[in-house]
């Protein structure tokens, strides 16, 4: 080898670790400010006065559908533009899904969800009845309160140290105008740690039956991240309302005493909600639910901080960097991205995006 060549191949090695060296450097943080979220603390209550007042209870709410983009576009275009047809399947489509879990509870789960078809959670009801995640969504979607009482009951008993089944009967008790049992209920609620709706499994076994139905690996990440209602939520803000209704009737006849507790458990609500966000959608309901109960010695400080915090979230949804992906953005990077959320959160993934 001659002088020349000796030197073009170190010229060669050193502009190699030049480069490898700059495509190592961490990725500039995105320059929005974050604001930490809220860790709820555990709190102990004391029951409010019994009888409770007599009071109108809010009608029960529909559940709602996560969003997307207001303008779809680009590969996921007819899933944005037009959810509940989109995302539908049919039993037959999920024959293959079904036989290949042998119908475990998982997949009649799944099946219930993406055909809406009920005879999938009686089956599961039926062969799974000591299941959390088979007694929630048949607490939710139960129209007959001792069934989902009952479904509410056995849930606490197999995840016990799950919140939302607590939450969740405690609203029940309310509707049934038993406001011992409900009280108790939300105050044992308040001591866990703990509020899932089992949503991260739920969206992976969804994606594997879209992916069984014959859509592509793309489509089938984002019909389940996108496509599954939020069921939990309107439960939630109803017994919110509820307890609003129920510390003003309080005050109303003069005893604060038990008002004030009534505001601690929606507080503690609102921020339990918060600290056990799967999902922006439901941090900003916890927002939402918090600001009902907010102490009146430190509304004025706790305002402003949920104010920077829905700002900030606002800075993010709205940023045009991630209306693009959404919009026009390609296969690729929309699967990059959804990969990303479904490992790290929605607000890492949006982070992510924006900062690239």
């Amino acid at each position: 080898m001659n002088l020349r060549s000796v030197l073009i191949l170190f010229l060669l090695l050193i502009i190699t670790g030049i480069a490898g060296w700059w495509l190592a450097q961490p990725v500039p943080p995105f320059e929005v400010p974050s604001v930490p979220r809220i860790i709820a603390p555990k709190v102990a209550l004391h029951p409010p006065q019994l009888p409770a007042p007599k009071v109108d209870l809010p009608p029960q709410a529909k559940p709602i559908a996560a969003q997307g983009p207001t303008k779809p576009e680009g590969p996921l275009a007819r899933f944005f533009a037009d959810p509940n047809r989109a995302f539908k399947l049919t039993p037959e489509q999920l024959q293959t899904y079904l036989t290949t879990n042998k119908r475990n509870a998982e997949s009649l789960l799944a099946a219930l969800r993406l055909t809406s078809d009920i005879q999938f959670l009686q089956e599961a009801a039926s062969h799974f009845p000591n299941d959390p995640t088979v007694q929630l969504e048949l607490a939710l979607r139960s129209g007959e309160p001792g069934e989902r009482q009952r479904a509410l009951e056995a849930l606490s008993q197999a995840d016990p140290d799950n919140a939302l089944g607590d939450y969740l009967l405690g609203l029940e008790h309310l509707r049934q105008g038993d406001s011992a049992a409900a009280f108790e209920a939300i105050a044992r609620g308040s001591g866990k740690g703990r509020m899932d709706s089992y949503s991260a499994p739920n969206m992976q076994s969804s994606e594997e039956a879209y992916l069984s139905a014959g859509f592509t690996p793309l489509e089938a990440k984002a019909a389940a991240t996108f496509g599954l209602p939020v069921r939990e939520a309107e439960p939630l803000q109803e017994l919110a309302k509820s307890l609003v209704t129920l510390q003003q009737a309080y005050a109303a006849n003069g005893d604060s005493a038990s008002a004030e507790t009534v505001r601690q458990m929606g507080h503690a609500l609102g921020q339990q909600i918060q600290s056990e966000a799967p999902a922006i959608i439901h941090e900003l309901i916890g927002m939402s639910i918090e600001k009902k109960f907010l102490d009146a010695a430190n509304a004025s400080a706790r305002q402003q901080a949920l104010k920077q915090r829905m700002d900030y979230i606002r800075s993010l949804t709205t940023n045009p960097r991630w209306q693009e992906l959404m919009q026009q953005g390609s296969a690729a990077d929309l699967s990059l991205y959804l990969d990303r959320q479904k490992l790290l959160g929605e607000e890492a993934a949006m982070r992510w995006w924006i900062a690239r």
